[in-house]
């Protein structure tokens, strides 16, 4: 199980901290394996780069983290755990591995130094950079709810999200909606009636018209998936992590039509990576 008898890794792939929502990361991949009949592989690597004179990074430290990835394992019903335990730099090594892997999950905080493998910075490039799906784990509000979340753009990785999210809800049995945010004025006029002006309505008209034409391969391609379209008055990032809420999962690509040139995340997966009250899937 150790770095000199790693073989190629394969299916979901799970990076570990033995931190507390590291155990989610995996119990998420293990629950998704039951659907997609993937292997799940994990990986535990030793930060070389830890060095805080505390003398907590100790071999034994790590072989703890790694005992206590297979005891999980074992507990969620895996007959045979897969645990790699490497040295090296973890944004390195999981890049180096995410090629081979259907995703990659990680948990959204771990702990000490080792846990800003999970949060911050390093989990947005593996979010941007990774050639694979990235799933950062976290517990949903409503674990019994059964909806998918897609924020819907028009750019590619958007097309390539919604993808994944049909594809899951086929699975699942899950509902996917795909969302899109319309900014606008706070002091929007109404008259009597409650009615909008009609230039107001004529762009939530046509945000519709786009919705449906940017979800119609998807569509087309899982005609037993449950698509809902829904247009928000919202910024997209604040439409899909309030509407989190009430999904098991959100899936978003990594740029947006708006994304600045070198942007590693647009602003809206940034948004949603660090505030969904549930699982968010980022997707190239």
């Amino acid at each position: 199980m150790h770095a000199g008898g790693v073989s190629t890794p394969q299916g979901i792939l799970v990076g570990y901290d033995g931190a507390s929502d590291g155990d989610l990361a995996l119990e998420w991949a293990v629950a998704t394996a039951e659907h997609t009949h993937d292997p799940v592989r994990v990986v535990v690597v030793e930060d070389v780069s830890v060095n805080d004179g505390s003398g907590l990074w100790t071999d034994e430290y790590w072989e703890g983290v790694e005992a206590r990835a297979v005891s999980l394992l074992r507990s969620l019903g895996v007959a045979e755990p897969q645990v790699d335990r490497l040295r090296g730099r973890p944004l390195e090594a999981l890049l180096e591995l995410a090629p081979h892997a259907s995703m990659l999950v990680v948990g959204s905080r771990g702990h000490g130094r080792v846990g800003e493998l999970m949060l911050g910075s390093v989990s947005q490039h593996l979010a941007g950079h990774a050639a694979c799906p990235v799933v950062v784990a976290r517990p949903a509000a409503k674990p019994d709810a059964a909806r998918i979340l897609v924020g819907m753009d028009g750019s590619g990785p958007a097309g390539r999200a919604l993808e994944v999210a049909c594809r899951r809800a086929e699975q699942t049995g899950e509902e996917v909606a795909a969302v899109t945010g319309l900014r606008v004025a706070r002091d929007v006029p109404v008259d009597k009636h409650g009615n909008i002006p009609d230039k107001m309505s004529a762009r939530l008209l046509e945000r519709e018209r786009d919705l449906s034409v940017w979800t119609a391969p998807a569509r087309d391609a899982h005609p037993g998936v449950r698509v809902s379209e829904e247009v928000v008055t919202l910024p997209a990032g604040r439409a899909l992590v309030d509407g989190s809420v009430d999904a098991t999962l959100v899936v978003v690509g990594t740029r947006g039509r708006n994304a600045l040139t070198g942007l590693i995340l647009g602003s809206t997966s940034h948004e949603v990576l660090h505030a969904a009250h549930c699982p968010v899937i980022v997707v190239r």
